[in-house]
Order: C-alpha cells, then structure tokens, then sequence
C-alpha cells in the first residue's frame, strides 16, 4: 500500500487584518510566517494547517475574508 506525503499550500487573505492572529502565528510558526511574507504562500502538513486554524483569531474576520490564511487547490501533476 502506497502512502503518499499530503501538503496543503496557504495564503494570506490581504482582506483579513487579523492583527491578533499574526501575532501568535508568527510566534508559533516563524518560518510558515516568513515563507508567507516572503513567496506569497507556504507548503504546510495537515497537522501544521489544523494547528494553524486553531490560533485565536484565525476566523474572526469579516464576514467577506472571515479566515486570516485561504486554503488553496493543489495541483496534483506533481504529487505521486
């Protein structure tokens, strides 16, 4: 049985201010941070995304960017 490694690629939602979520995510994960801040995006595991959605504030956006980072479709060309 094969098993294949699953990653998840986030953005920021520029819309999202999420001042206090920032603060903690860039404490908590500095190098997702800065990877964000840096390229745009950044490549994380399922358990680092569902740690990441957990931070206070996270989704308490308004109502049109509710989330502080956007899940984004993965192109599965060069997976597998």
């Amino acid at each position: 049985m094969k098993t294949e490694l699953q990653t998840i690629e986030i953005t920021a939602d520029s819309e999202n201010n999420a001042e206090e979520f920032w603060f903690e995510f860039d404490y908590l994960f500095p190098v997702v941070s800065e990877t964000i801040r840096s390229n745009g995006f950044a490549i994380v595991s399922p358990v680092e995304w569902d740690a990441i959605k957990s931070i206070k504030g996270f989704s308490e956006g308004p109502e049109y960017a509710k989330d502080a980072l956007i899940e984004q479709e993965q192109n599965d060309e060069n997976q597998g």
